[in-house]
């Protein structure tokens, strides 16, 4: 473990004074590859006799519960951590993924560490996230799903906390789901200490997945390296590729069929809404055809490159792309093109800090470094 595994002071100027970290996840395959980064932090903090303190709040996903699932993940990876079940969502979650890094699955693979994580019931989601900040001076929350659980927190548990959160479906869940658009913008803007933002479209372009055309060194050891965390991710990845291939199959399908119902008709007496309401679906179709020729042409060996391209940005590994890209100061608003997609509003006040133009290929290699080293 090196200083690599040290947060970018250029980002984070506090750096080793966070004295403690919340990651909030829904758990899809990219945001485990994140918590490799986040568990080389901790280890690095620890050798340094520096400790960082770690809550996961686990989340999203219909009926289901998904802290058993972490504990494992975080077992093997060595992790101390409390984890919490936070906020379900109505979207079904793979139920293979639920024991993909359990001992069940992996009879021969011990433990990492002999003190699993503790867990903590999901009625006590928010009082645990607000007793844990409020333990700490200079918390770092890592918002790697929609952050229901710090809606109607204090003020001044917000203010002295540091935002890292990957934007895009995040905030557009809760602006879609509970909050107003103008809402959420204002609540990132001037809610914490400072902000990083990191989005695909603005960190890596508008290719939004990794695959092992891109990261061969990556994706041969999801594929060779029998750990229990490799296996793990490896069926994580297969489990999430097959059911969001078949999601996107069952919106194309879907859009088809009201289309060869309605066209004919609708087209009588279109107006401009009728061809405003068939553009936002056929942007949709296209976005659902992007997933699944990502996904046909990788065999599934892809992952969305997104919340572990934000971790390895975070710390000193991917140092030297983010110095070659733009870092933002800003506010966010959201757009009014159907999508409602993050716009970057240039303010020399803004706490927030987006970083955009990571030179790619060099960005990539920093990737595999901080997973695989």
């Amino acid at each position: 473990m090196t200083e690599l595994a040290n947060f970018n002071s250029k980002l984070l100027p506090m750096a080793q004074q966070h004295d403690a970290m919340v990651v909030s996840t829904d758990c899809e395959p990219d945001d485990f590859l994140a918590l490799k980064v986040v568990a080389k932090i901790q280890k690095e903090r620890e050798r340094l006799s520096n400790p960082l303190p770690l809550l996961i709040v686990v989340g999203e996903g219909k009926d289901v519960d998904k802290t058993s699932m972490m504990r494992d993940c975080a077992e093997s990876l060595g992790l101390k951590c409390t984890v919490v079940q936070g906020k379900q969502s109505s979207r079904d979650y793979p139920a293979g993924m639920l024991t993909a890094f359990g001992p069940i699955s992996f009879p021969s693979a011990a433990p990492t560490i002999s003190d699993p994580a503790r867990i903590v019931a999901a009625a006590e989601c928010v009082e645990t996230v607000r007793a844990f900040l409020a333990n700490y001076q200079h918390p770092l929350y890592l918002m790697l799903k929609p952050c229901w659980e710090l809606i109607g927190l204090d003020a001044a548990l917000l203010a002295k906390t540091t935002l890292a959160l990957y934007g895009g479906f995040n905030l557009r869940c809760m602006y879609e789901k509970g909050q107003t658009r103008e809402w959420v913008a204002e609540f990132i803007n001037k809610s914490f200490c400072r902000v990083v933002f990191y989005e695909s479209y603005y960190a890596t372009g508008s290719e939004n997945s990794l695959s092992v055309t891109e990261a061969p060194h990556l994706f041969k050891a999801i594929a060779t390296q029998h750990s229990r965390f490799w296996l793990g991710v490896q069926r994580c990845m297969d489990a999430w590729n097959d059911s969001n291939s078949l999601v996107q199959v069952k919106r194309v399908a879907t859009t088809g069929k009201r289309w060869l119902e309605t066209w004919a008709v609708e087209s009588a007496t279109a107006t401009d809404d009728t061809w405003k309401r068939r553009k936002t679906d056929l942007e949709n179709i296209e976005a659902s055809v992007k997933i699944l020729k990502a996904n046909v042409e990788a065999r599934n060996k892809q992952v969305v490159f997104a919340d572990f391209g934000l971790l390895v940005a975070l710390v000193n590994y991917g140092k030297a792309a983010v110095d070659e890209a733009q870092v933002i100061q800003c506010s966010i608003s959201f757009n009014d093109d159907g999508r409602g997609k993050t716009s970057l509003n240039a303010d020399p006040l803004g706490k927030v800090f987006a970083i955009k133009g990571l030179p790619r290929a060099k960005f990539v290699q920093a990737v595999e470094a901080a997973l695989l080293e």
